[in-house]
């Protein structure tokens, strides 16, 4: 079902296989709705908004954001200014999404799944290919892939970027400037032990740590560098 403008997050009608979350400053969540082809917006007291996609599947950018088309939007990432960038799934794009309208900023990224953004630059995996990619000024540039199976989560800061590594069964982390990975969390094997993380999908900061997805435990851990 579709939500009615502010409609209370409680109803659970809003959401059709929701995938990717950011929050901004003031505490409002922005949630990739890939069901819907929409992205929506939580506000504070738990409002929920259309914030951009008309709801049909498809490519369109466009003046007002709400008139915008997706095709299964996954990871959402907001850069510092407030842009809020949408991994579009089946457009194998990096869409924009502010304001005064949604355009692509990128092209020819299969099966994109996970960003994140940081220095003016954006971060995304690719599940296909298995590939981290950096966006700057609509230029894609494969950064590294072949140590890395099936990829999703990535986040960034001031010292590089971290992947959620989940076919080797690992965190790590790469930085800037380099293709060396130093591993966070996992030793590469799979195993119940409190050392090994399982299919590891999400990765997002958490204060001076990392918060981990460690899918296949069922549970969320915190690495801490």
């Amino acid at each position: 079902a579709c939500c009615a403008p502010n409609v209370s997050l409680s109803s659970n009608l809003c959401f059709d296989s929701p995938i990717g979350l950011a929050v901004d400053a003031a505490g409002n969540v922005y949630v990739a709705d890939s069901g819907h082809a929409r992205i929506r917006k939580v506000d504070a007291q738990g409002r929920v908004s259309e914030w951009a996609g008309s709801g049909v599947a498809g490519a369109a950018d466009a003046e007002d954001p709400r008139s915008a088309q997706f095709s299964n939007p996954r990871g959402l990432a907001l850069g510092e200014d407030g842009t809020l960038y949408v991994a579009d799934f089946n457009n194998a794009a990096v869409r924009a999404v502010r304001a005064d309208g949604v355009r692509t900023l990128a092209r020819g990224i299969p099966k994109i799944v996970g960003l994140a953004a940081y220095g003016g630059k954006i971060f995304a995996t690719s599940y296909e290919v298995n590939r981290l990619v950096t966006i700057e000024a609509g230029q894609v540039t494969p950064w590294i892939g072949r140590e890395l199976a099936p990829l999703e989560g990535v986040a960034a800061d001031s010292n590089g970027v971290v992947l959620a590594d989940a076919g080797n069964y690992r965190v790590v982390r790469i930085a800037y400037g380099t293709s060396q990975l130093t591993q966070l969390l996992g030793d590469g094997r799979y195993g119940d032990s409190p050392a090994r993380v399982s299919l590891p999908r999400g990765v997002a900061r958490f204060g001076q740590a990392w918060a981990v997805a460690d899918t296949g435990h069922h549970r969320i851990l915190l690495a801490v560098p």
